[in-house]
């Protein structure tokens, strides 16, 4: 019989970006809580689960973490280790199941714990994003609700998310939601629409993590390797020239390889509490129902398309991008031409303005 799981992770972040684990990849967020629900097929609820956990790299609790949730970095040492933690909610989890989450950030993070400890990550189920469910079927649009106020629009009342930012109370509330759902509907329209091609957890092809801080969603987006990269799990430079947004977080993207495969690309940003965003890039084979969405989205964009930075109509390996970038100036673009140079010197003696003493002394 079929079980829902309705998880919910409270984690920890470094207190400066100095002190980011980066290898064997950047954690972003270190879990120090678990809370799940779980439902049955009539969706009541028959059991809940809370485990701390005690985490390995981020000993003290950031301020504004601790803030949200009260958890101090005195309570952390009462925490079990991340690997046995996972491994009695996996237990507790039983056989049959998918999870239920309160929009993507969470599986996202519980992957990257898992591959931070090299934890088998074979048993996860398919997760639906619930967030989206709710926008879909009670909002009637496509906003992004925060839990808090899910509650208030299905309870009229915020009785039943008062203790927000505990993985088991944010799990519960969740839980009751679904309740006020067609979740029936819900899980078969998420798959059957573009919610599983936004959101959805198909086995890429290829997944990083970016390794990089940006202070901006501007900064993350300027970045190349972003865009030109190499995928380990490909063994293959691949190269995105064209990005289009669908909400301001998440960005799509045709990528193509050196042996001329072609992938469809996910980038994904999320807002760190000390304002700062990290980027999850995601690929998977191209077929049509995504080659589809893509154009879809790319009609609808017009000249609102992201140009990516010193794009190429073909993967040009390491060596080339490496090229590139040395005939690209300090700020990332082009170098300008001498006769570009000469028509802008022109211009300006012609209208009479004064030269730029900091552009004239870089040229």
């Amino acid at each position: 019989m079929m079980q829902y799981i309705v998880m919910d992770l409270e984690w920890n972040q470094f207190m400066s970006p100095k002190e980011a684990v980066r290898k064997p990849l950047l954690l972003t967020g270190e879990i120090i809580q678990i809370g799940a629900v779980k439902l049955n097929d009539k969706l009541e609820i028959v059991d809940r689960i809370r485990l701390m956990v005690k985490p390995r790299y981020y000993l003290r609790m950031h301020w504004k973490v601790s803030k949200l949730t009260g958890i101090k970095t005195g309570e952390l040492k009462k925490g079990m280790p991340f690997p046995e933690a996972a491994a009695q909610f996996r237990e507790w989890c039983g056989e049959e199941f998918i999870f239920l989450t309160w929009g993507p950030n969470d599986i996202e993070i519980f992957r990257e714990n898992m591959e931070l400890h090299g934890l088998d990550q074979g048993w996860l189920p398919r997760t639906y994003n619930v967030q989206a469910i709710f926008a879909d079927q009670v909002g009637g649009d496509h906003r992004q609700y925060s839990l808090a106020d899910a509650v208030v629009m299905v309870h009229g009342e915020e009785e039943s998310a008062e203790k927000a930012h505990d993985a088991l109370d944010d799990a519960w509330n969740t839980a009751v939601i679904c309740r006020h759902m067609d979740m029936e509907r819900g899980l078969r329209d998420y798959e059957q629409s573009e919610l599983r091609l936004q959101y959805g957890d198909d086995p890429p092809v290829d997944r990083c993590e970016m390794p990089e801080l940006y202070a901006t969603r501007r900064k993350a987006l300027s970045d190349q390797a972003l865009f030109r990269f190499y995928a380990e799990a490909l063994g293959e430079n691949v190269v995105c020239t064209r990005a289009i947004s669908l909400n301001g977080t998440v960005y799509i993207g045709l990528g193509l390889t050196e042996s001329g495969r072609e992938l469809f690309l996910r980038y994904r940003l999320r807002k760190r509490v000390d304002g700062l965003f990290v980027v999850t890039r995601v690929a998977y084979e191209l077929d049509e129902e995504r080659r589809d969405y893509y154009e879809k989205w790319k009609k609808k964009a017009g000249r609102n398309i992201l140009k990516v930075p010193l794009s190429a109509e073909k993967a040009g390996g390491r060596e080339s991008a490496a090229k590139q970038e040395e005939q690209a100036g300090e700020d990332g673009q082009p170098k300008e031409g001498a006769a570009r140079k000469r028509r802008r010197r022109r211009r300006r003696r012609g209208s009479g303005k004064p030269h730029d003493t900091e552009k004239g002394s870089a040229e």
